[in-house]
């Protein structure tokens, strides 16, 4: 495992922390508003304040990076960025005195990167995985002898030979011929496909 594979899964693991540290902020400050501060009676000015510091921790966790990001594409002229219409909003609603649902829409909009960008380094895991199946030479006929190469110098138009249970190195078409090729790695299927 690389330098920067370990930087980026360090980074999604921290992510996820300040994902989960802002929604247990978020829900306390919902316990402390909707139980504690409708009966605390002279003290709801203090309770206010509680769950408002709640609040404001649990968004700027989630927020401010961003907003970071939406002051940067801001500046090189990307006013209508996934990062700055998701500042717009949840700054909007803190405006107009919705301080849960800009915490709620931040947290989820923060989780949903986090979910993304694990998908995302699966399809790549995924894809380096299939590379790695590839074998790295060919048989191939030239001069009118079989030739083992490497590859990548195997030339467009010629004439690859893959041997039973021999992995296709290259994409082709078949020139003489039928036969039955496993292509579950690509698709999933189980059952060899015909090929002629």
């Amino acid at each position: 495992m690389g330098c920067c594979e370990h930087g980026h899964e360090h980074e999604e693991e921290m992510s996820l922390k300040k994902i989960i540290l802002s929604a247990l902020l978020f829900a306390a400050g919902i316990v402390v508003e909707k139980f504690f501060a409708p009966s605390a009676g002279d003290n709801a000015m203090v309770f206010r304040g509680i769950y408002l510091a709640l609040y404001f921790g649990s968004y700027i966790l989630c927020g401010l990076p961003v907003i970071r990001e939406a002051v940067e594409s801001l500046s090189k002229g990307k006013c209508f960025s996934e990062s700055f219409l998701m500042a717009v909003a949840t700054i909007g609603a803190v405006v107009i005195g919705e301080y849960m649902e800009a915490c709620a829409v931040m947290i989820l909009f923060q989780f949903g990167e986090y979910l993304e960008d694990k998908a995302s380094d699966k399809t790549k895991d995924t894809i380096e995985e299939l590379l790695d199946i590839r074998p790295d030479t060919a048989c191939v006929i030239r001069d009118g002898k079989e030739m083992e190469i490497d590859a990548d110098d195997v030339e467009v138009g010629e004439t690859i030979i893959v041997k039973p249970g021999e992995l296709v190195p290259l994409d082709g078409m078949i020139s003489k011929g039928s036969t039955m090729v496993d292509t579950s790695a690509l698709t999933g299927e189980s059952v060899p496909r015909e090929i002629n």
